[in-house]
């Protein structure tokens, strides 16, 4: 059998490069509101907790180190995107980490899923993504998590003479106390 024309990939392979930086933009958005709500974290806890990302087929290789990197521009994430968990940290001592979910990346970026607490979150956008993620992060289970790590650094300061705690009062209102350790 002969061919009768030839078929012109042109258009097919327009497509691909439109479909490859739809990919990179959304791959970028993802990383950028987890980059936002990385700093959110860390002025929230005075820089002692962060939250980092890593691969979730290295789960138990990288269990113990904060993959710093995740925030880089030039990360291996936007090159060939994997499933990856998200995770707290203490900033002074990385190997204390308190897992919060699994993002699960769709072929181009979106949509992407989370979990809270059993319950499957799926973001078509980086506006439903933002939502999820503030269900995510207002969840008693994450707050346990962040809670637990910011203990473990309270724990872990030597005292000095005069330590000020900052607690909310059940009305909304801090309530300051100051405590003489020795």
């Amino acid at each position: 059998m002969t061919r009768v024309t030839k078929r012109n990939f042109g258009d097919s392979l327009k497509h691909a490069i439109q479909a490859s930086d739809a990919k990179e933009k959304n791959l970028r958005s993802i990383l950028d509101i987890i980059n936002d709500v990385k700093v959110d974290i860390e002025n929230f806890t005075d820089s002692k907790v962060s939250i980092g990302l890593r691969d979730s087929q290295k789960h138990m290789i990288l269990k113990v180190a904060a993959y710093y990197s995740t925030f880089d521009k030039t990360n291996p994430l936007l090159q060939k995107p994997t499933n990856q968990v998200m995770f707290f940290f203490l900033t002074a001592e990385n190997s204390k980490v308190e897992d919060i979910t699994l993002l699960e990346l769709g072929a181009e970026g979106f949509p992407c899923t989370i979990y809270v607490d059993g319950n499957r979150l799926t973001s078509a956008d980086p506006e439903s993504f933002e939502e999820n993620l503030d269900i995510l992060f207002s969840s008693s289970s994450t707050g346990e998590k962040l809670k637990s790590l910011v203990e473990l650094n309270l724990e872990s300061l030597e005292l000095s003479d005069d330590i000020e705690i900052k607690t909310p009062d059940l009305d909304g209102s801090t309530v300051m106390s100051t405590t003489k350790s020795g």
